[in-house]
């Protein structure tokens, strides 16, 4: 494998780890986030309840496209 093959593989690799930990701190904060919002929801604080359903949304979103990130970095080293 050349120098430079190598390189782009270590590239793909620190990325493809930076894309997992950030999917995996967003799907943490949306689980957080969900029982918040079901805490609120059983007190009845709905509207507080909606605000973190939407927080957890949100970061349940972001982390999709982390994970969408890394499949197409994968499936571009794949071809290669």
């Amino acid at each position: 494998m050349s120098e430079e093959k190598k390189l782009l593989c270590n590239v793909s690799i620190d990325l493809v780890c930076n894309h997992y930990r950030k999917a995996s701190e967003n799907l943490l904060h949306a689980y957080q986030r969900n029982k918040e919002a079901a805490r609120h929801h059983e007190v009845g604080a709905f509207k507080a309840a909606l605000h973190h359903a939407r927080l957890s949304k949100q970061h349940t979103f972001d982390a999709h496209e982390h994970l969408k990130e890394v499949l197409t970095i994968c499936e571009k080293n794949a071809r290669s």
